[in-house]
């Protein structure tokens, strides 16, 4: 959902459909565990 508001401020944008949002190349949640922290890497963008 985050990436998907993030999105949707865009200028231009003007619909999201978040069933195609893949993280990591899984539509889904990013689970971390107890002493894991999130690090941004590479962000790569398609288009489908």
């Amino acid at each position: 959902m985050k990436v998907g508001s993030l999105l949707v401020n865009v200028d231009g944008v003007l619909d999201v459909d978040y069933s195609s949002i893949k993280l990591n190349n899984v539509a889904g949640n990013v689970t971390l565990g107890n002493d894991e922290i999130a690090v941004l890497g590479t962000v790569n963008l398609g288009v489908m």
